[in-house]
């Protein structure tokens, strides 16, 4: 059933929202039933192909919630790498400016506002320098990341409402 749910999928991508293949990859995986979204177009809205695509998952559940086997569709949205790259590029210079901040900071517990990003924080992962920082946002602890690249790529995130903390 997932290539039925993928083809409909694109269809609804298309008619809905006039995006293409080039823009959404929509793969599917046999052995798992799982369908697979790429977003490459850096300017689409997340969220709205989210909602689309989540149309088609089906998660079959027992009465205690467990997930059961087989007839399940799950369904996984991200962004591309090079999406991911581009759209964290807006939020670099203010990331790197903030780990610099915090690099100058006298305390291992302290938290940077990452400028032009409201209500997102960067510290230190679990306050041990050299494993990397953390972030925070609208008051929740979010990701560990390694890098000011994969830093900002969650900042455009948090900022665009692709992802979004405490659900």
């Amino acid at each position: 059933m997932s290539k039925v749910d993928a083809a409909q999928i694109r269809l609804d991508l298309k008619n809905e929202m006039g995006l293409k293949a080039s823009q959404v990859s929509v793969r599917t995986c046999r052995s798992t039933g799982s369908l697979d979204l790429r977003v490459k177009d850096p300017t689409a809205d997340y969220a709205a192909i989210e909602a689309i695509a989540l149309r088609q998952e089906r998660i079959h559940r027992d009465g205690f919630g467990d997930i059961l086997s087989g007839g399940n569709t799950f369904v996984s949205v991200s962004w591309s790498k090079e999406a991911r790259a581009i759209r964290g590029g807006a939020h670099l210079a203010a990331v790197q400016a903030a780990i610099a901040e915090l690099e100058a900071a006298d305390s291992d517990s302290v938290l940077i506002p990452v400028e032009g990003a409201p209500g997102t924080l960067i510290g230190w992962a679990e306050q041990r320098r050299g494993m990397g920082f953390r972030l925070w946002h609208a008051g929740t602890a979010g990701m560990w990341v390694n890098t000011p690249e994969c830093a900002a790529a969650m900042v455009a995130d948090y900022q665009s409402g692709a992802v979004r903390l405490g659900r």
